[in-house]
């Protein structure tokens, strides 16, 4: 294992984790996890990064519409303290 962890990397790709290194090592056996035994395995980082839980989507929906409204709302405030202030010069 210490010859794994102490090998250079080649160039552009990430050292093995402690995870990948037990596995070259020691070998994966099919239905065990280490540390957590027999059963199914649980969802690696990567798929459990990819879910998309349904209510997201709809979310992020609400996010962008709300963005949207901000923007107008800007845009008329800009629109308004112009009126204001041509109104200003002419009363000056």
């Amino acid at each position: 294992m210490v010859e794994l962890q102490n090998q250079p990397t080649p160039e552009g790709s990430k050292p093995l984790t402690e995870e990948e290194i037990f596995d070259e090592v020691l070998g994966v056996r099919p239905g065990y996890k280490r540390g957590l035994g027999h059963g199914e395995a649980p969802l690696s980082r990567k798929c459990v990064a990819r879910y998309e839980h349904p209510d997201v989507d709809q979310l992020r929906a609400r996010a962008e519409e709300a963005e949207s409204q901000l923007e107008k709302l800007r845009g008329w405030k800009e629109a308004a303290q112009e009126t204001q202030e041509t109104h200003q010069a002419q009363i000056q």
